[in-house]
């Protein structure tokens, strides 16, 4: 909803006129004064290679003073110096929220939620909002490059063309290699594209990776599909390891819908219940009534147990034999269930688990309590994650084998993102031609033979459906600032039929979109007041889902947790994946549970940190015994600095996802020019470590814990940047007070010893013994303030 004035609402930057900038120019100059080598927010995003970050701050402090050149040819309703906003789609990640964009003079400084949306209903995430300084990077990619060289487009496009063409004469296989494309539009014209070949097939991936929920599905209704989560719907809501409120397929949407289920301002009031199992501390787990940590490999078990309970009380069919005890106390299964069977068709029980086993028990208890069709819905099934493990493993292996001729790459840093068990680096000098579609230099990059810059999601047109039915528009917000080109558009260059975005997803949307929503007029206007409003819900449903089948569903009857520690790797809320690890406002964000910014660390329990006697910035390293399920690779070992974190299974060691890559060499050496100026990276030169090389695909599924790990202290010490425990309070030692103790603000306890001891870390009380606090050769007659009290009493 673009809002002018009160009421006025503006449907395109068109109205008011795009900021014409010539690529490469440095917006910035306009706003940059400073000439002191102080380092100011300006000056420290300027020194990272933000460019035009002025532009991007303008939302957040007092402008300088400028002079105003007024348009030869002003556009009808522009007014300078007055804020515009304009609605549109966030492309920050996979679930398309939608978006209200601040325009000044043309520029977008300031992003918003956009209210009303159907999903995000005018939530935004960090990433979404953080995004805009992306736009405005000058290490963007700003032409296309072949072998490393730059190159114009028609050269690309001539190379590009001959090559595919006599790939696809060949008995080799042409591959598109993508992150999830929720863009139907772009879907169509990737359907198209490769069906001019013989041999051409698509490949998708994610790199936070939902791909055993479809799988399961596939295996128990018939459709591989991830389906709709309604927790807004749900009174009962049992949650392994599924961080929905912070990084789990679509948490913007299910904020909303969890907060809907939580409202005691209604009458009647509305309240929830959740529990959560879980490794490490998530978002989600905080928030929960009820929250245990179980080791990974519990949550087969656990379930197990669970689903044999919520049959016995449904009187549904689950055969289980002898099962190992459960690891989550029996009296807790049985409340759980209880309360499960007592809401049926208003519960839900969700898994984060990237374990086929796993998500069937999941489905088989949904099915059992029918929950399906309210509290999640197969028919109309979520577009943000649908990659496909088991066909990623099938590509390497073909690319090993010499069969992939040409490998095509979007929205994926393969190199970085998968494991190194995987071969896929390896795999790579197997194929002939090799193109990469990114926005900036990546780890992938060096294997391309060509690279083609894409534009910034606020540069460009496109479409989103993030389920059937939901129809979002992104709009550009200002003119390309370099030499870019969406891959909708590269792919009907490609396929000779060269068009502009935005009439490619006009005509989409006037075949499709127009004749589902049944409405009477002109497609014009339609499309317009869609682009206005920001999106359109035509309400789509799918009949593809089959009956329940649980013939699939197999028990889990005993735990196999290996040797040492778990290794868990988890995402955070503002680095996700890591394709947003250049950014410097989301390294710079505190970690929501942690509190830490900038590096990722080994997360410990207090228990866990006491046996290896290590403390907070000691670092540790991490030895995966050189073994992982290719014979041929070695994983090595990796250093940390440890974080205990309350609330850890005693025996997993987490460590967040999206560090160690090459995006965040360009924060290497901007920092404050001080005596004790310490590094700013790591030895390597990059913040933080990368273990998603050290995780497995394992039957067809990306995991993310591992077992069989060691954990050993080596002496040094890198201390974590922790917002919540910089400049605290204390009590200096050579102040405490004379045969007392420095007393901390907080008290704190482990709820063991507490259950043990209702006493349990309550320290010691300095008794005076009563009487008066004043010597004997000053006496004090009558009341005085200064009376002692006998606290032992």
């Amino acid at each position: 909803m673009t809002k002018n004035g009160a009421d006025r609402y503006w449907s395109s930057p068109a109205e008011a006129g795009l900021a014409k900038v010539a690529p490469g120019s440095d917006l910035a100059a306009w706003h940059e004064s400073d000439t002191d080598e102080s380092v100011r927010r300006r000056s420290f995003l300027k020194a990272v290679g933000f460019g035009v970050s002025g532009l991007a701050m303008a939302g957040c402090e007092r402008q300088p003073e400028i002079k105003a050149i007024p348009l030869l040819d002003q556009p009808a309703g522009f007014t300078p110096g007055r804020s515009m906003f304009y609605a549109t789609t966030c492309g920050g990640c996979t679930a398309a929220c939608g978006m209200l964009a601040k325009c000044l003079d043309g520029r977008p400084i300031k992003l918003e939620g956009l209210p009303g949306h159907p999903t995000s209903d005018g939530g935004l995430c960090a990433v979404g909002q953080a995004s805009l300084l992306g736009l405005y990077d000058k290490l963007r990619f700003q032409t296309p490059l072949h072998e490393g060289k730059q190159a114009t487009w028609p050269e690309v496009d001539g190379l590009a063309i001959a090559k595919l063409k006599a790939i696809g004469e060949s008995e080799k296989t042409v591959c598109l290699l993508t992150g999830t494309i929720n863009s139907p539009t772009l879907q169509d014209r990737v359907d198209q594209f490769l069906s001019s070949f013989t041999n051409a097939r698509q490949v998708t991936t994610d790199a936070l990776s939902s791909s055993a929920i479809a799988d399961a599905h596939q295996q128990t209704h018939g459709v591989r599909a991830i389906p709709q989560f309604h927790f807004d719907k749900a009174e009962v809501i049992v949650s392994f390891a599924a961080d929905f409120l912070g990084t789990w397929i679509s948490p913007i949407q299910f904020t909303v819908q969890r907060t809907a289920g939580r409202q005691l301002d209604v009458v009647p009031p509305i309240m929830a219940y959740h529990a959560q199992f879980e490794s490490c501390m998530s978002l989600t787990g905080s928030n929960a009534d009820y929250r245990m940590a179980l080791a990974p490999s519990d949550y087969g078990l656990a379930l197990t147990h669970l689903a044999a309970k919520v049959a016995e009380l449904t009187g549904s069919e689950l055969e289980v034999g002898t099962l190992d005890p459960s690891p989550i106390p029996q009296p807790i299964i049985d409340d759980l269930a209880n309360r499960l069977a007592h809401s049926k068709g208003k519960s839900l029980v969700v898994s984060g688990e990237q374990d086929l086993s796993v998500q069937l028990l999941c489905n088989f208890i949904n099915h059992a309590l029918g929950n399906y069709g309210t509290t999640l819905n197969i028919a109309q099934p979520s577009n943000v994650r649908h990659g496909n493990d088991a066909e990623l493993q099938t590509l390497v292996d073909d690319m090993k084998q010499g069969k992939v001729g040409a490998l095509l790459i979007h929205a994926a840093n393969p190199v970085l993102e998968l494991p190194a068990g995987l071969g896929f680096t390896e795999a790579m000098s197997q194929v002939e031609f090799i193109v990469q579609f990114a926005t900036r230099a990546d780890e992938t990059t060096e294997h391309a033979n060509v690279v083609c810059p894409t534009a910034h999601f606020l540069e460009c047109w496109n479409d989103y459906e993030v389920r059937p039915g939901l129809n979002s528009i992104g709009q550009p917000l200002i003119q390309p600032l370099f030499d870019t080109r969406t891959l909708l558009e590269t792919l009907a260059a490609w396929s000779g039929q060269e068009a502009k975005a935005r009439d490619l997803i006009e005509q989409r949307w006037e075949s499709k979109v127009f004749p589902q929503a049944g409405q009477q007029g002109s497609f014009r206007k339609f499309f317009h007041q869609a682009i206005h409003d920001g999106w359109v819900d035509v309400g789509s449903t799918s009949d593809s889902a089959k009956p329940f089948v649980a013939d699939s569903v197999k028990p889990i009857a005993k735990v196999n947790a290996g040797d040492g520690f778990a290794l868990v790797a988890y995402a955070k809320v503002g680095l996700l994946d890591g394709k947003h690890a250049y950014n410097p406002w989301l390294q710079e964000l505190p970690d929501p549970v942690s509190k830490v910014t900038w590096d990722n660390y080994a997360c410990l329990s207090v228990a866990a940190a006491g046996q290896l006697g290590v403390q907070e910035g000691d670092l540790v390293r991490l030895d995966f015994g050189g073994q992982s399920n290719e014979p041929s690779v070695e994983l090595p070992a990796i250093e940390l600095p440890v974080f205990i974190q309350p609330g850890m299974h005693d025996r997993v060691v987490a460590v967040a996802l999206g560090y160690g890559g090459v995006a965040t060499e360009r924060f290497a050496g901007i920092g404050p020019r001080w005596i004790e100026a310490r590094p700013t990276v790591g030895e390597d030169g990059r913040v933080g470590k990368n273990i998603a090389p050290l995780l497995s695909l394992t039957e067809g599924q990306l995991r993310n814990w591992r077992s069989g790990v060691t954990v050993a202290p080596i002496g040094k010490r890198r201390p974590l940047a922790c917002t919540q425990k910089y400049n605290k309070i204390t009590v200096p030692e050579d102040l405490a007070p004379p045969g007392s103790l420095r007393r901390p603000i907080l008290q704190e306890t482990s709820f063991a010893a507490f259950s043990a001891d209702p006493h349990s870390g309550k320290l010691p009380i300095h008794a005076s013994g009563g009487g008066e606090i004043y010597p004997a050769d000053h006496p004090k007659e009558g009341h005085h303030w200064g009376m002692a009290i006998d606290l032992t009493k």
